[in-house]
């Protein structure tokens, strides 16, 4: 097994945005043990390097694409938290207050660096062109001053969350084509407990969920 974690963005000293699965026909239906390993750092996002030659390889640089994205929209929170403020705020105080005028009111200590600890578990290959990779994910983000766990954060932290990435190779080149998060609830909706990741719309959202007002 092979460990990926990235802390090298840390030193960069940029706090990132905070940023949720349905069903799949590929892998198993529990997920593998995760192994020990060694844990090896690895490099700055801003030389992201492409390496698409194997499964194992293509994951790994999915997820130093992973944390570009995550590097960049933490630096664009930080900007924005600095620029002055939109003038709808200024209403803000004036038809809010206590939690509601809390919550509205964007805060510079909300931009935080999520930094995580990944390890391949297995590699699957199901034919020439088609792989299956397991992984285990963990939030390993410095836990801020103040910040108190309940229950089910200090059991997310501690084991992490089980991933699968569907691989395939098209042009000669390693890609990600699906990946499925483990979800146990799942069992008692009757659903697959390998939830999709990335299901794109198929067509323009129809509006008719109502958010927080």
């Amino acid at each position: 097994m092979r460990t990926l974690l990235i802390f090298s963005l840390v030193a960069l000293h940029i706090a990132g945005c905070n940023r949720t699965p349905d069903q799949s026909s590929a892998g198993a239906s529990t997920p593998p043990a995760a192994k020990p390993s060694a844990i090896v750092a690895s490099a700055p996002a801003e030389s992201l390097v492409v390496q698409s030659s194997s499964p194992d390889q293509s994951v790994k640089s999915w997820w130093r694409y992973l944390d570009l994205v995550e590097l960049e929209s933490t630096t664009n929170c930080k900007k924005t938290a600095m620029d002055p403020p939109p003038s709808h705020l200024t209403y803000l105080p004036k038809i809010a207050d206590a939690e509601v005028l809390s919550y509205r009111t964007p805060k510079q200590s909300e931009c935080i660096l999520d930094v995580f600890s990944r390890d391949i578990d297995e590699v699957k290959t199901e034919s020439e062109t088609r792989a299956i990779v397991f992984a285990t994910i963990r939030n390993a983000t410095p836990i801020p001053p103040g910040a108190e766990p309940d229950e089910l954060d200090k059991k997310w932290r501690a084991a992490g969350f089980k991933y699968k990435y569907l691989v395939e190779k098209t042009g000669g080149a390693w890609k990600i084509s699906q990946v499925y998060k483990y979800d146990e609830g799942n069992k008692y909706l009757k659903k697959d407990v390998w939830g999709k990741v990335y299901e794109p719309l198929s067509g323009p959202r129809y509006p008719a969920y109502v958010g927080q007002q």
